[in-house]
């Protein structure tokens, strides 16, 4: 509750008037309508754009620890402090980069109208560090790309919602194309583990080739969400 109290203080979204509700009719919905939204050029850029980002999220969230055990070696660097400490540190820099940005997006976003610098921004400083991941083992650059990452996770924060219902098709299917959208969220976190396993079994790439992968997804999401024509 406390995390939302500044952005009810200091949001300021101009007032629009109520639209007005259209009547639903009986007809049968056959399956293959629910997949209509995908006819729409910019939802598809938008689904994919959202699916690349959590792939992204996905695999640099649930790799880093053995990343920081097995690559960085934490414990080598710093005796007294074990991986697992490691791993929350990153996880706190990275935090408080998405509160700082989010906080900054939420009450100026409004006034500008623009989602696509806020994508683009979000995209470089993802990919910057994930790439910063896959180059280095050292623990202080390891500090500095998470505080890229964190920075970009609180750009996509911002406007990822307002990206997500700009690209709704229809706006009696509201609803449904949300939930279709939400699939890009949930799909990433059950594929993730199995690219993992091609990459670091099957082309035994390693974790810091896994971040590569991680890099360039962010950077697939980039493309495809700057390739919106509906936003600005």
């Amino acid at each position: 509750i406390g995390a939302t109290v500044p952005f009810a203080l200091l949001s300021r979204e101009p007032a629009t008037p109520p639209r007005a509700e259209k009547a639903t009719s009986g007809r049968r919905v056959s399956p293959l309508e629910f997949l209509r939204p995908f006819r729409n050029i910019d939802f598809v850029l938008a689904w994919c754009g959202r699916f690349f980002i959590i792939t992204g999220y996905t695999v640099v969230g649930v790799y880093l620890l053995y990343y920081l055990a097995d690559v960085v070696g934490v414990s080598d660097q710093f005796g007294g402090m074990t991986s697992e400490a490691g791993h929350s540190v990153v996880t706190a820099i990275s935090l408080c980069g998405v509160v700082l940005v989010t906080l900054v997006a939420a009450t100026t976003a409004w006034r500008f109208r623009r989602r696509k610098p806020y994508a683009a921004l979000a995209g470089i400083l993802l990919a910057a560090g994930a790439f910063m991941l896959a180059l280095t083992s050292n623990w202080n650059l390891v500090v500095g790309a998470f505080v890229l990452y964190g920075l970009g996770m609180g750009c996509y924060a911002a406007i990822e919602m307002a990206l997500m219902t700009d690209v709704l098709p229809s706006e009696q299917d509201h609803g449904k194309d949300l939930g279709l959208i939400n699939l890009a969220a949930t799909l990433p976190q059950a594929i993730a583990p199995l690219l993992a396993l091609v990459l670091l079994k099957g082309l035994n790439l390693g974790f810091q080739g896994l971040f590569v992968v991680a890099g360039l997804c962010f950077v697939a999401a980039t493309v495809s969400i700057l390739s919106i024509r509906k936003i600005r």
